[in-house]
């Protein structure tokens, strides 16, 4: 056991150093030019921005230079340094040239920067006038303006605070706003900067009629597609939010939102959405292979819009080795409103692998809601099926359960980007409940909830870590169908393990679920060429129903490609359990949160 622990750890290290070994290779060498610069003093980022002003940069790549332009081009170089450092606050910079002819007839030119002390703020006078001064979103834009009193000015970091604020004037309605008075008054001598803005807000604009154009829809449904009464205040966040939604409705190939002259008297902004139909009816088919559910096929249609009313519809059908399903679902929209659908969904399945043998029908009523981050799903089940876990014999009998239950299930993304985020987080909740003196045949209470961490971890890597816990309260857990057991191992769960091979055990050793679940997972990835990175994780996990957890471990290795249709990742893991552990591969793919 310990020398397969030992091995892992030295595969995964050296594949990671290898990967780190690539990744610091510099790209292809361009051909040595007749000028080859060294500037000291800078840090990375002031280099990238002083090199492009340097006209003598450019002779890096070329073949001869006459002395007298090489002359030239020194006696400037001091003036572009300058130029180019003050973007980032720095007027009394000083560069010492130095040139090395070297044997073969090339230049070596040397800059020695140092910076002095920055120019600092001393006084900031940011006001506006008009109708936006009390609103608080642009207040507390000036209150925040950078950079502040006190800091290097860094023009870069003005600019951005300027447009902020003439940016939220705008999506705020404050249509005609001027920017009066732009000053920025610099004293070298004293190292000091004030800045004065001046702007006039005018009044608010209101949002009027919305005309939509080239939709197959009547106007009277279109117009449920508007998240706000005829008059609301201007606000470029409704709008996008309008065109959010036409874009998740997937009625529309095409959305373009405009917007009309502005109605004086009345100060409302008239909107024209053109649209252009997409396809009604979409077919999906394919193969599949997955870690969990081995090979598989798989064929399915979706109705884009069944009726007049917009109603769709989606059914599927799969075939693979260890699981099979039909699954349909029919939707209502609600477009603008809080909840966004209703859905009734059905789906027959069969599961057959070492330790599962179930067949069981579903059927869903659920309630739908969604935001820019979150989604939250209510819902009223009713489970119907027949089940072996565990060891079977020739004739055993099959259990049987109905088990009628709401649930609620929520999931939150702390990221802009939940594909492939650098840094972000997650949150997975659901929670369900039954009883026996209400339609089922058991009991039960039943939560369950996974987390989920990425960070920076240095240049090209991130840090993933991600915790589940679920615990189930039950006096009937023998009935249970293997729907509402948990399970761990597999693809998504812990790695180094097949599929739900974790799991309280019966008398030959096979995993029959457990009434608690915990699992964690800590990984490292790093990119070692565009769109393509290696990781090294740890995933320690164990379902049971007495007790106290024994903890599984598995040590692993993989890659990642970052595929136009999302991560897809493959893994090899070891397992250090005696029974189920052992060598696995797993392929999985989605988003990383």
């Amino acid at each position: 056991m310990r020398w397969r622990f030992i091995f892992l750890v030295v595969l995964i290290i050296g594949l990671l150093a290898a990967v780190s070994t690539v990744a610091a290779r510099p790209g292809s060498a361009i051909a040595p030019g007749v000028v080859a610069l060294e500037i000291n003093g800078l840090d990375e980022e002031q280099t990238a921005a002083v090199l492009p002003a340097l006209e003598v940069a450019s002779y890096r790549n070329r073949s001869s230079i006459g002395e007298r332009r090489l002359q030239r081009l020194l006696r400037q170089i001091e003036g572009e340094v300058d130029g180019a450092l003050e973007v980032f606050g720095y007027y009394a910079a000083t560069t010492q040239v130095r040139l090395d002819p070297l044997a073969d007839g090339r230049y070596r030119v040397h800059l020695d920067v140092a910076l002095g002390e920055p120019v600092r703020v001393r006084a900031i006078d940011v006001t506006i006038s008009g109708a936006a001064m009390r609103n608080e979103r642009i207040g507390g834009l000036i209150s925040d303006f950078a950079p502040a009193i006190g800091e290097a000015f860094d023009h870069r970091v003005y600019e951005a605070s300027k447009a902020a604020i003439e940016r939220a004037l705008l999506r705020r309605g404050y249509l005609t706003q001027r920017l009066v008075e732009r000053r920025v008054e610099i004293d070298r001598a004293a190292a000091s900067a004030r800045i004065v803005l001046r702007y006039e807000s005018g009044t608010r604009h209101f949002l009027g009629k919305v005309q939509f154009l080239g939709a197959q829809f009547d106007d009277r449904l279109m117009q449920r597609f508007v998240p706000w009464p005829d008059g609301y205040r201007f606000d470029q966040a409704r709008v996008e939010a309008l065109q959010q939604t036409l874009a998740a409705s997937n009625y529309f190939d095409h959305i373009e939102i405009s917007q009309g002259d502005i109605d004086p008297a009345t100060l409302r902004v008239p909107l024209t959405v053109q649209l252009s139909p997409n396809s009604r009816t979409r077919y999906v088919a394919g193969v599949s292979y997955g870690s969990d559910e081995g090979a598989g096929v798989r064929g399915g249609i979706e109705r884009r819009w069944v009726n007049a009313r917009g109603h769709q519809f989606f059914g599927e059908a799969e075939l693979a080795q260890r699981r099979s399903a039909l699954y349909a679902e029919y939707a209502l929209p609600q477009f603008a409103a809080k909840i966004s659908r209703y859905t009734i969904a059905t789906r027959w399945q069969d599961e057959q692998t070492d330790n599962i043998d179930a067949r069981s029908f579903l059927l869903s009523g659920n309630a739908v809601a969604r935001g820019d981050h979150w989604y939250a799903q209510a819902s009223l089940n009713v489970l119907d099926g027949s089940f072996l876990v565990g060891a079977r014999s020739p004739g055993q009998a099959r259990q049987s359960a109905r088990v009628v239950y709401p649930e609620f299930h929520y999931e939150r993304v702390f990221a802009e980007d939940r594909v492939h985020p650098h840094r972000g987080a997650s949150l997975d909740l659901r929670v369900l409940a039954a009883s026996d003196s209400v339609l089922s045949d058991i009991a039960l209470l039943q939560g369950r909830a996974t987390v989920k961490g990425i960070m920076p971890a240095g240049l090209g890597a991130r840090l993933i870590a991600q915790i589940t816990l679920g615990a189930t309260a039950t006096e009937d857990f023998a009935r249970l169908p293997p729907e509402l057991r948990f399970f761990a191992g597999g693809d998504r769960s812990v790695r180094g393990y097949g599929y739900q091979d974790l799991g309280a055990r019966d008398e030959q050793g096979l995993a029959i679920g457990g009434r608690y679940l915990a699992t964690t997972s800590m990984e490292y990835e790093r990119e070692f060429m565009p769109g393509w990175s290696a990781a090294g994780f740890i995933d320690a996990g164990d379902v049971w129903s007495r007790g106290k957890p024994r903890f599984e471990f598995a040590l692993g290795t993989g890659v990642r490609w970052q595929s136009p249709v999302g991560p897809i990742r493959i893994d090899i893991a070891h397992g250090f359990d005696e029974i189920s552990g052992g060598w696995q591969l797993h392929l999985s793919a989605g988003p990383d949160l």
